[in-house]
């Protein structure tokens, strides 16, 4: 069961009583102010939790890159005179932006030069990705670093002033990729206006692919390069470098004409024709096919060509890759596109997609059906098979995704199919371990997706999404993102509003919403959350169930952080001898009470009870779980704490240094498990008189805690509270 549930909990003994003497002379006659932070100006700080590479993918880019050359040279003699424009390249989806990009990216990194390349997506992810960057690569101090992250510095002076400080010999490159939404990613001033993270500057070149061409968007220290369809002969030498046997040059320019010289159609279409099992293997047989359309053919008047969409036109070579597999027999390959289109523009990891996984959702379609169409449609160039953050996983190109979407007749079947699969993945990963949680990153992104997009959900979909979403928000509150957690989980009640009252997904879903806001510090509406499921989950599900209980022990958690000790107490013994009667004394849940027992009892200063309960937990979890397990360090944290009650300082000591240093490894710095670490380590520290080391521990904290937790969050408050005291 969750092992963050007592975090609230834990940090009333984190200071030992024997330690507040410390600090007690200090405070006297000291009156004390916290500025209010409203929940939604803390969202605004937390980053988000997973990020990308500032690597350029260059393993993207084609043998040639043709019909090009122009735009090339004009960047190249960009770089060369150290212009201090930015560049744009601005034209539709599927257009090539990118592939130019890459081919420059390409060029100066062979060359020397220090490259960037930034997703242009989030304003979140591209501001810590530049920091990650200025740290890194440019020398700024992690102080610096650690104050824009917290808002007390302007980022993007940070990054540009210690740019202009290096001067590099070779001018650098910054790429902001897909910037489609300028307005909403670079969001520190409008962005003609030169002073945010675009800038135009000799220091260092940036070039920026979007589809707004809008030149009041990017302002006059700005220059455009439009990028169109490609000019006929570059469209046919592409269809002739990926099916180089499929026909002469002439039958290669009428395809290419009828394609619109779009280069992603173009890829497509080369690449099925090029493929080893194509039913259209010439040109000529691949034109014909598109022609006989039954959706509607392409006219051959240019009137007629200019009224298509690039949309229209990728659906149709999409769409006949998949018809021909589906009479080569690969039954679920169209299927299978529909679903993958539902997702959000990143992979959609491997355990998403497993064949077992495919077979059971899919209709009519065995493990052997569901390998075949992965296989066919990566043969083909429909999916891709990518990796980000270590994850691997299959995706569908961007625009293809979106043509899919808006011309498929059975979006609300293949919606709830994705929504299936998955549901399925969630209930296979383990939140509580965090190798896995980059896995689970995506999945969070996926679920947005779905929940963004509802199409006609079945009350087994709500459900679906309302199981999900507790397991995504459990380990959102695992790795430490509570505001990402508390984001999700009011994004799923809104979706599930029409299961009944007492549906237990929903009742999971509203007690996962009080736990995060019990983490935020929000008692008095997590209180009320918590009493209001607990009545409802002993009516539906009776008042011994795991899942009732669970949410009583949670209640009593909030209690005792809150001083309502002898109602805490009462309700931790209640749960605790019914979950030893139904669960057994061994069992996770078992533990977890017990430990928040102890931790109770170390509150009020009984040392020899909690030091008992505590090492019978310890030694329990110790035969059943790895050493460095979450939940392990969180017990052997809690004993140290109860060791320093009892005046045992030097033992308590050292194990919170050992805690702490597998904490940083497993959890990392930031992580809410590692904070409450370092701060009792802190204070231990003072107590023995190394007040210089105590003090850099506690700054430690407090920054980490502005990051995740926010300015008004209690332990930010208390750590804050502490540091001026032995700062004053």
């Amino acid at each position: 069961m969750p092992w963050e549930a007592i975090g609230a909990l834990a940090s009333l003994a984190a200071l030992p009583l024997a330690l507040v003497p410390i600090l007690a002379r200090r405070r006297r006659g000291k009156a004390r102010h916290v500025a209010a932070v409203t929940l939604t100006e803390l969202e605004r700080d937390e980053p988000d939790a997973s990020f990308p590479t500032a690597q350029a993918p260059v393993g993207r880019l084609p043998i040639r890159v043709l019909g090009r050359e122009g735009v090339l040279d004009e960047l190249r003699d960009a770089v060369r005179t150290r212009d201090p424009h930015v560049h744009v390249l601005a034209g539709l989806g599927g257009s090539g932006k990118t592939t130019i990009a890459l081919c420059l990216v390409a060029e100066l990194a062979d060359a020397g030069h220090q490259v960037w390349w930034v997703d242009a997506s989030d304003h979140t992810r591209l501001t810590v990705l530049l920091l990650r960057a200025a740290q890194d690569d440019l020398g700024v101090p992690d102080g610096v670093v650690r104050e824009a992250l917290a808002g007390r510095r302007n980022a993007c002076d940070v990054f540009w002033k210690a740019l202009e400080r290096k001067e590099p010999l070779a001018r650098p490159l910054l790429v902001f990729d897909n910037a489609d939404d300028p307005h909403a990613v670079f969001t520190d001033g409008r962005v003609a206006d030169g002073n945010g993270w675009v800038r135009a500057t000799r220091a260092c070149m940036i070039l920026i692919t979007s589809r707004d061409r809008d030149p009041a968007t990017w302002g006059p220290l700005s220059r455009i390069h439009e990028i169109g369809h490609l000019a006929q002969n570059a469209a046919s030498d592409v269809l002739r470098d990926l099916a180089p046997k499929a026909g002469d040059p002439e039958r290669a320019d009428d395809l290419a004409r009828d394609l619109h010289h779009l280069p992603l159609a173009l890829h497509l279409a080369g690449s099925y024709i090029g493929s080893s099992h194509a039913r259209y293997d010439t040109f000529t047989s691949y034109r014909q096919a598109l022609a006989s359309d039954p959706l509607g053919t392409l006219s051959q008047s240019s009137d007629a060509r200019r009224q298509r969409s690039d949309r229209e036109l990728v659906s149709r070579t999409w769409h006949l890759s998949l018809e021909t597999l589906e009479r080569q027999g690969v039954k679920a390959a169209t299927t299978l596109v529909r679903v993958l289109a539902q997702f959000a523009a990143h992979p959609v990891p491997e355990i998403v997609t497993r064949p077992e996984q495919l077979a059971g959702l899919l209709p009519r379609c065995t493990v052997d059906d569901a390998i075949c169409a992965r296989a066919a449609l990566g043969r083909v160039s429909v999916i891709d098979v990518v990796e980000e953050d270590g994850v691997r996983g299959v995706r569908l190109h961007p625009l293809v995704a979106e043509t899919v979407r808006a011309s498929t007749p059975h979006a609300a079947h293949a919606w709830s199919k994705a929504v299936g699969l998955l549901h399925a993945a969630s209930q296979e990963l383990d939140s509580e371990r965090p190798d896995q949680w980059p896995i689970w990153a995506l999945v969070d992104r996926h679920l947005r997706a779905l929940l963004e997009s509802t199409n006609r959900p079945s009350r087994r979909d709500l459900r679906h999404l309302a199981v999900t979403a507790t397991a995504v928000t459990r380990m959102l509150k695992l790795s430490g993102s509570f505001l990402a957690a508390h984001q999700l989980a009011g994004q799923a009640l809104a979706a599930t509003t029409r299961l009944p009252r007492n549906d237990a997904s929903l009742l999971g879903l509203q007690h996962s919403h009080a736990t995060i806001l019990h983490r935020l510090g929000e008692h008095e509406p997590a209180e009320r959350l918590y009493r209001m499921v607990s009545a409802a989950q002993r009516r539906t599900l009776g008042a011994e169930h795991k899942a009732t209980l669970w949410t009583l022990r949670n209640l009593a958690s909030l209690l005792a952080e809150r001083g309502t000790y002898s109602e805490a107490e009462r309700l931790y013994r209640q749960v605790l001898q019914a979950q030893q009667l139904l669960l057994g004394a061994d069992d996770p849940d078992t533990l977890w009470t017990q430990h928040s027992l102890a931790v109770l009892k170390g509150a009020q200063g009984e040392y020899a009870g909690a030091r008992e309960l505590l090492e019978h937990v310890l030694d329990v979890r110790g035969r059943a779980l790895p050493p460095d397990h979450p939940d392990t360090l969180w017990t052997r944290h809690s004993l140290a704490v109860t060791l320093a009650g009892q005046g045992d300082h030097a033992r308590a000591e050292e194990m919170c240094e050992q805690v702490l240093d597998a904490q940083r490894r497993l959890l990392g710095v930031d992580h809410p498990a590692t904070l409450r670490t370092r701060h009792t380590l802190a204070m231990l520290l003072c107590r023995r008189g190394a007040v210089e080391r105590g003090r850099s521990e506690l700054r430690t904290t407090v920054d980490g805690r502005l990051r995740a937790l926010g300015r008004s969050h209690p332990e930010t408050v208390r750590s804050q509270r502490d540091l001026d005291e032995l700062t004053g």
